[in-house]
């Protein structure tokens, strides 16, 4: 929170920081606050329109209102979609297409969920985006363990292991030691679970 009282009226700036709020509380479980960011956020942008940041500010509203508990707004997460333009600098799970795939693997959309990162995963591979790749192939994994396909979860999530190694990010190196650990669990593999997890 000093960052934004440093940030001044920076309009772009504060935007940036208050979308880097709302993801960071999020993973820390604080939903709540995480909306309140999310929407003073896309306030900003809405008030003061900022090149390139309102696709990610949607989708970030959407998500926060599914983990609130609000459902989810098909007409926001759409538009944030149709307003994305490619680009890797952005962390692939701010993209709107991500957070379109991640939404429908949660709301039990699977077939939409698969295609969604499918094309993803075409497009990172296209790109040579291999920083992308690790956590995305994370969460093929774990619509693929949704989905009762054991073996392609399992091979998602050693590849999203092995390149989260390879390009050191530790962060997403967790991801996808849970994305394995979830497909052992369900095959009945107990300790192989536990010690991934």
């Amino acid at each position: 929170t000093r960052a934004l009282q440093d940030a001044g009226e920076e309009t772009g700036l504060r935007a940036g920081l208050e979308r880097d709020l709302a993801w960071a509380v999020t993973l820390s479980g604080d939903v709540r606050e995480a909306a309140d960011h999310a929407d003073a956020a896309l306030a900003l942008v809405e008030a003061h329109p900022v090149d390139g940041l309102l696709p990610e500010l949607l989708a970030a509203k959407a998500m926060s209102d599914l983990l609130s508990g609000e459902g989810i707004d098909r007409a926001l997460m759409q538009r944030s979609v149709e307003l994305e333009r490619p680009d890797t600098r952005v962390p692939i799970e701010w993209r709107p297409t991500m957070v379109d795939a991640m939404l429908r693997r949660w709301s039990e959309d699977l077939d939409g969920a698969r295609a969604r990162f499918a094309a993803l995963h075409a497009r990172a591979v296209d790109a040579g985006d291999e920083t992308s790749l690790p956590f995305l192939l994370a969460q093929m994994s774990e619509a693929e363990t949704l989905g009762g396909d054991w073996s392609a979860a399992m091979e998602h999530a050693e590849a999203a292991h092995a390149l989260a190694l390879q390009t050191e990010q530790e962060p997403v190196r967790a991801v996808a030691l849970h994305a394995r650990a979830l497909v052992e669990a369900h095959l009945g593999r107990v300790e192989a679970a536990r010690a991934s997890a």
